[in-house]
């Protein structure tokens, strides 16, 4: 019967192979009748309908499936926001740093150029210096 057919079958799998089904139970239908004259031409399987344990169980067993599919999501949104501050965060410490090299290699031609003005004012390197410093 159809209960013996189907108890093997996820719900999916039922509603996929309802051809299937319609075949065996036919099948087996045709065995039993036949020994009363009947012949079965033809079985329709329209609407498996589960019992309310089973519909209820198939539901949180997707409904558990999105949960999860919703915590993979929002943990790799996390991730990503995660990996962008750290980029910006990076970017903006790799600026810093050339915006720090540049100013002390200013500060160094600065320095550079008032020691050769002060010497070609006469004044000599060491007491250039002690100015400078």
């Amino acid at each position: 019967n159809v209960r013996q057919t189907a108890s093997g079958m996820e719900m999916t799998e039922l509603y996929a192979n309802r051809d299937s089904v319609e075949s065996q139970v036919q099948t087996a239908l045709s065995e039993q009748f036949a020994r009363f004259g009947y012949i079965i031409e033809n079985v329709l399987v329209d609407e498996p309908q589960p019992s309310v344990e089973v519909r209820d169980a198939f539901n949180k067993v997707i409904a558990s499936k999105r949960l999860m599919e919703a915590a993979r999501n929002e943990a790799e949104a996390a991730r990503i926001k995660l990996v962008g501050a750290a980029q910006a965060e990076a970017e903006s410490k790799k600026l810093q740093g050339e915006g720090m090299a540049q100013m002390r290699t200013a500060v160094a031609r600065g320095l550079e150029e008032a020691m050769q003005t002060m010497q070609k004012a006469g004044l000599s390197s060491e007491v250039a210096i002690q100015f400078l410093t």
